[in-house]
């Protein structure tokens, strides 16, 4: 069977899951927060992919004829075909990273030859100066349950993993799982992207409640991650509607002609 009919099946309650076969498909999302890292500039998540993507080569990509020459020059053992070239993907990602390490590096020299501060993707510069009590609530409330998520999610992968085995009853593939869960949550945590992690809430949720038919510790552990997941979203999106309320007023405000002009 495959992982969409199995989860169908416990969908419909014929059939329970361990957390193993939830994180079966986790490639996708790690994949997804690698192309958002690179896209927001998060120097972190997008190296440690590709630390995580070199030790990982089993997987290929199919890149279109036209790059076969530069391939066939940069990477003779790679194999072609008429659909083209097929790289490991790790080659990709960690070329990805250094690109973006470099790209970020590059900017950071010239705003400060110009005096700039060097912060460049997520807008943090208004953080210090906010006068909205509800928005610092907001991003505080936030950040302070997606951190909570990512240091849960974190620690059980590192107690559970084969240097410590604190937890056997989870095996070293769901610990390994538990870690990169942990690195997409930092991701979307740490670039405040909102909506992305309603996304997440919102599949957790439909999880957690197709959990509940089974006399299983799984939905204990999906509701209260569903939980953090949404306060999270709900607390940056929130914050991020103030402001734009609050600049919005003031575009409207100064484009309005003065007395006597």
């Amino acid at each position: 069977m495959s992982w969409a009919e199995i989860y169908s099946a416990f969908v419909a309650g014929e059939r329970s899951l361990s957390l193993l076969t939830l994180m079966a498909d986790l490639r996708i999302l790690v994949a997804v927060a690698f192309v958002h890292a690179v896209w927001q500039r998060s120097l972190t998540v997008a190296t440690l992919s590709g630390f995580l993507a070199a030790a990982e080569s089993g997987i290929t990509a199919s890149l279109p004829p036209a790059f076969t020459p530069v391939v066939r020059e940069l990477c003779p053992s790679c194999t072609t075909s008429s659909f083209g070239t097929e790289v490991p993907v790790w080659i990709l990602v960690v070329v990805a990273a250094m690109l973006c390490n470099a790209v970020a590096l590059l900017d950071q020299n010239s705003d400060t030859s110009l005096g700039g501060d060097g912060h460049h993707g997520v807008d943090e510069s208004t953080d210090a100066l906010l006068p909205t009590t509800e928005r610092q609530l907001g991003y505080l409330l936030a950040t302070l349950s997606g951190y909570t998520l990512v240091i849960t999610f974190l620690s059980i992968g590192i107690v559970s993993s084969p240097f410590v085995e604190a937890l056997p009853n989870i095996n070293w593939r769901t610990a390994g799982g538990l870690g990169l869960c942990a690195l997409v949550f930092y991701e979307f945590v740490t670039t405040k992207a909102g909506f992305s992690l309603a996304a997440l809430a919102a599949v957790v949720w439909h999880t957690s409640f197709a959990a509940l038919q089974y006399d299983t510790a799984l939905s204990e552990f999906l509701v209260p991650t569903a939980t953090l997941l949404t306060i999270s979203a709900v607390g940056f999106m929130y914050s991020k509607s103030i402001e734009f309320t609050r600049q919005r007023r003031r575009s409207t405000h100064g484009s309005q002609p003065r007395d006597g002009a």
